[in-house]
């Protein structure tokens, strides 16, 4: 089977939708082809990055440091324990990473998503009903937005980093993408009402690379994560349908 083949493989793997042959199909391929294993530990880096920021989302205090290395080791490791003895990566996923799951962590049908952008966007933005694509203008508080997730697309962020932006009180998911540099993140921050002056956020632009994707969720406790846009159009799909079918803990 071809590359293309497994992407459709991969994604009903971590949807755990995949059947015992097509699982073998995709791990005697991963085995042997290190394009594809990297799109698979993507993906599955996914779902366990969505299900970090909603723990985040649900803490009442830190966490220590440590707990962020015992998870992604176990990412990676039932990775490689796919690769080489083929047991269940998404179970083994949810008995490490998930012991602390409810029923209001459960996927639910997708939401309402709202993308800014303009006509002269260039990355691929997917076509679902569940998708409204709004075209910013100055003074952008007047912006009727639906739902509770809004993607900002790089043709948007010059129009939001003027001032502070009414509409985003009523939003409890950002997705920042391809912020070119640190000064923009920092008018994004700022346009959004959470200060950077904070150890955790200063900390945060010291060590991020630009330029970055950054999943922000707001509240009393905001907290953000950065990731890698997608290049191609289905992983840019399924990165959409992903966020947009896992609710917001507020």
């Amino acid at each position: 089977m071809s590359c293309k083949d497994m992407d459709r493989l991969i994604q009903l793997y971590v949807d755990q939708e995949i059947n015992e042959q097509e699982r073998q199909e995709l791990q005697h391929h991963v085995a042997g082809c290190e394009s594809c294993l990297s799109s698979l530990t993507e993906m599955i880096t996914l779902v366990s990055s969505l299900e970090e920021i909603r723990q985040h989302e649900s803490w009442s205090r830190p966490v220590p440091f440590v707990n962020y290395i015992i998870k992604w080791m176990a990412v990676y490791t039932v990775i490689i324990l796919f690769v080489t003895s083929g047991p269940s990566l998404l179970t083994h996923r949810n008995d490490t990473l998930d012991q602390d799951s409810s029923l209001e962590n459960k996927v639910t049908p997708q939401t309402r998503v709202t993308v800014l952008a303009t006509q002269k966007e260039n990355l691929h933005i997917p076509e679902r009903e569940n998708i409204e694509v709004v075209s910013p203008q100055p003074r952008s508080q007047s912006i009727n937005i639906t739902g509770q997730t809004a993607w900002i697309y790089p043709s948007a962020m010059p129009f939001l980093t003027e001032e502070e932006q009414g509409w985003v009180k009523n939003m409890k998911r950002l997705v920042l993408v391809h912020v070119p540099d640190p000064e923009t993140l920092h008018q994004l921050f700022t346009s959004v009402g959470i200060s950077t002056k904070g150890i955790e956020a200063r900390d945060f632009f010291k060590k991020t690379s630009f330029p970055t994707s950054v999943i922000l969720t707001t509240g009393k406790r905001p907290r953000w994560k950065t990731f890698r846009f997608p290049g191609s159009k289905q992983k840019v799909i399924h990165w959409f349908d992903k966020l947009a079918s896992t609710p917001t803990i507020h």
